[in-house]
């Protein structure tokens, strides 16, 4: 009976423009943040049905402000916190913290792809597209960590 009641609550987000649902798997104590909220899963795997837009981030792409250790790492961080807020409009308290990292970054490792790729960040955030910017930032972390291996 309750997968009737889940099914027809679906139904009635799409019907509403609300868009597709998403089924989240979790392992057994797996973490997420759903919405802002820290979720942490119990003994055993569980599923849940997330029927409207929100953010969510899995903990393999969670980095605590104890693991920004590095340029890109803070920039990453920094996107995190933007997306989990739900946008560039919501956390304009970030923003002098975006852009002087940015600044430093780009002053650091001033080369073409860096520049294109946060160019693309800040594009990707003004855009609307936080969780595009959080997976950029990403591949940030990775051409930081190449020129470290060359440098």
């Amino acid at each position: 009976m309750e997968l009737a009641r889940l099914a027809g609550f679906i139904k009635f987000f799409r019907k509403m423009g609300l868009g597709m649902s998403l089924k989240l798997h979790l392992k057994p104590h797996e973490k997420c943040i759903v919405g802002g909220a820290a979720i942490q899963n119990g003994d055993k795997s569980a599923s849940f049905i997330i029927a409207n837009h929100t953010t969510i981030l899995r903990e393999k792409h969670i980095l605590t402000e104890e693991m920004a250790n590095t340029l890109a790492k803070q920039i990453y961080f920094v996107v995190q916190l933007i997306y989990i807020d739900g946008g560039i409009d919501q956390s304009k308290e970030k923003h002098g913290a975006f852009f002087s990292l940015i600044k430093e970054f780009v002053k650091y490792y001033p080369r073409e792809e860096v520049l294109e790729l946060v160019a693309n960040i800040g594009n990707d955030l003004l855009e609307g597209n936080c969780y595009t910017a959080l997976k950029r930032s990403e591949d940030l972390i990775k051409t930081e960590s190449s020129y470290a291996n060359v440098e």
